[in-house]
């Protein structure tokens, strides 16, 4: 057993000797080796390499083509092969990145191997560190609602290149957005742009806030960060009156521009009782005496209160005239000599279809006899008349239109008729009954025409 465990022993360090010997460098294989580097830190949490630029001196006569080999558990780049002819230099950049991300300062070996060369071996610094240990970065403790951009502090302390990165600041407050590089061993101020019109809502105090940082596109760098929003105190008034023939009207404005809460006060006095009277409010007064309204309101940042007073005596004057017309229409309408209205009435049909009754009256209001009679009154289109009429039966009927005629009315008296008429077509929406026209004569035979009202039924 012993003796079997020494054999598989002897033959691993065998193995490795082979494979060692393979790539140890030649004296004579007549190729050199220098490097720059370029970066030569590895963030734990990030898959950026270490970047060196190698130059290979290929001193053989003949070309030849050159790859990068490493034994330990590390990934380098290129993985294609650099052709480097005779005599001549050719530099490439070269990356290695740690698969054990173990931190502190390391020293990896790799090989440079030609086709026709054998191995030649180098070795790369390669530090390895946390993000919290490479950067640093600094967050202002507060900032006001005027400030167009939040100046952030980032300072690369080592020797890597994280390219563009996404900042994101977000907070119950406001959240902002922007893109930068970092570059290696740098200090530099990042502005993340801010929205100075949100700001101007935003109540003032401390916010629990966070800062983060998308790096390489594959990991989100935080830091959290109690932020303050300066208190900022501004109410603006604004007081507008517009006048009319019967009143004014008088708008005032209360604005909290600041950022804290505010209680406002908003007086009106009045100039007379008269005025209290006929005042309106777009909103109901806290209180109202009979000197003066008055309203509270707590603001929040950015809320506007208007108080819209309406002061209008034209509602006394519209009532007057109202009653002035409605006496002289009175006058007018007994001034009239003759009176004709029409009412309709809508009658059921077994089929369903369209019939109304209309019924015209007239009545003499005057106090005179009045004669030589005619009404005429007409169907509407579509419609026909049902030979069915009430106690006055027309003189005439003539396609759509009808006639009576009366020798005279005496003061007082009304005169009743009535007709039916329908439609077989079904018939959608409003139909319009024409007006009646009444044709008489008055005392001194002066001829005159008096219209009905116009009626409107609803079909269906």
């Amino acid at each position: 057993m012993v003796k079997k465990r020494f054999s598989l022993a002897f033959l691993s360090i065998f193995s490795l000797f082979c494979v060692s010997l393979l790539l140890l460098t030649s004296v004579e294989a007549g190729v050199t080796i220098t490097k720059q580097a370029v970066t030569d830190t590895v963030a734990v949490e990030l898959t950026i390499p270490a970047r060196y630029m190698v130059t290979i001196h290929n001193g053989n006569g003949y070309d030849d083509n050159f790859g990068f080999v490493v034994l330990v558990n590390a990934f380098i780049t290129p993985k294609t092969s650099v052709l480097v002819p005779a005599g001549e230099s050719v530099t490439t950049e070269v990356g290695l990145l740690p698969l054990d991300r173990f931190r502190g300062n390391f020293m990896y070996s790799y090989y440079v191997r030609g086709d026709k060369t054998q191995a030649v071996e180098d070795k790369m610094f390669v530090k390895v560190s946390p993000l919290k240990a490479i950067l640093s970065i600094t967050i202002p403790a507060e900032f006001s609602r005027e400030d167009s951009a939040l100046p952030i502090r980032i300072v690369n302390k080592d020797n890597i290149d994280f390219g563009k990165v996404d900042f994101k600041f977000t907070s119950d407050a406001l959240t902002a957005v922007t893109t930068a590089t970092i570059g290696p061993n740098s200090d530099q101020i990042i502005n993340i742009p801010l929205d100075t019109q949100k700001l101007k809502t935003v109540e003032a105090g401390n916010y629990n806030s966070k800062l983060i940082l998308w790096l390489n596109n594959e990991y989100n760098y935080t830091i959290e960060q109690s932020v303050k929003l300066k208190e900022f105190s501004n109410i603006v008034t604004e007081s507008s009156t517009k006048g009319s023939i019967f009143g004014y009207t008088k708008t005032i404005t209360y604005k909290n521009n600041g950022n804290i809460k505010q209680v406002v006060t908003v007086k009106f006095p009045y100039r007379h009782f008269i005025e209290r009277v006929f005042t309106n409010f777009n909103i109901d007064p806290t209180t109202d005496t009979k000197t003066e309204a008055t309203w509270q309101r707590q603001l929040e940042p950015g809320e506007s209160f208007v108080i819209i007073t309406e002061t209008d005596y034209m509602v006394p004057i519209l009532i007057i005239a109202l009653i002035i017309v409605a006496i002289i229409g009175y006058i007018l309408v007994r001034q009239k000599k003759v009176i004709v209205s029409k009412k309709a009435i809508k009658i059921r049909t077994k089929g369903g279809e369209l019939a109304v009754k209309i019924i015209t009256v007239i009545k003499n209001v005057s106090g005179l006899e009045v004669g030589n009679l005619m009404l005429v009154d007409r169907l509407p289109p579509t419609t026909q008349l049902y030979e069915k009429f009430g106690t006055v039966k027309p003189d005439n009927t003539e396609k759509h239109k009808l006639e009576w005629k009366f020798p005279s009315i005496l003061p007082g008296e009304e005169v009743v008729v009535s007709y039916v008429l329908y439609s077989k077509m079904r018939m959608i929406g409003t139909i319009q009954i024409p007006q009646a026209t009444l044709f008489f004569n008055d005392t001194k035979n002066k001829r005159h025409a008096v219209n009905s009202n116009k009626l409107f039924v609803m079909a269906g």
